[in-house]
């Protein structure tokens, strides 16, 4: 298993790598958005310069807000134009892995229009973490919600021993650390 942490997209890039490599996190999961992460605002040979000092693999992710399932067809190109800058980047810095968020249209459409409306794209599994309470998407640290670690850790480490993303946001960065520490602690364990 790897541990990783994306930057937070409204701090400065090359501050957050600096705290994600300083941390010694397995890799650095890229978010793509405005407004200090937009793609033409990527340094790319001082983001490949930070990635080496401290061993960081990458993967990316672009906005969850990005329409490409949008029914209106001129905001689904949109969205896939602005998806293909976004990859543009993530390739010249070596990522494999991409995580893009479908966005399902509204009810009035059958599932096979949200099917057609959607971007499909050949990808890697990738898992991102954090802990929730009841059906609210929280990112929380691990501990602070209601799900069972052991048993999903236990059930994931079955068939998976990949790339982690911990998705825990909070102003206190002590409780990703916390996260990471206790995810590690418990891959280990059982």
């Amino acid at each position: 298993m790897k541990i990783g942490y994306p930057n937070h997209p409204r701090k400065p890039l090359l501050q957050e790598i600096e705290w994600i490599g300083r941390n010694r996190f397995d890799f650095f999961d890229l978010f793509l958005e405005e407004d200090q992460a937009s793609p033409e605002k990527v340094e790319i040979e001082r983001t490949r310069k930070l990635l080496r000092k401290y061993g960081l693999g990458i993967v990316g992710h672009t906005a969850c807000y990005l329409p490409i399932g949008s029914p209106v067809k001129a905001l689904r190109e949109t969205a896939v134009s602005q998806a293909l800058r976004c990859f543009e980047v993530l390739h010249r810095l070596g990522t494999e892995f991409v995580t893009m968020h479908a966005n399902w249209p509204i009810a009035m459409f059958s599932a096979k229009d949200g099917i057609r409306f959607q971007v499909s794209a050949l990808k890697k599994l990738h898992i991102h973490l954090h802990d929730n309470l009841q059906n609210l998407d929280l990112h929380l640290p691990m501990g602070c919600g209601n799900i069972d670690w052991e048993r999903t850790l236990k059930c994931l480490k079955k068939y998976y021993d990949g790339t982690i993303t911990l998705e825990v946001f909070s102003r206190d960065r002590d409780y990703v650390l916390l996260t990471k520490e206790k995810l590690a602690r418990l891959w280990r364990r059982i």
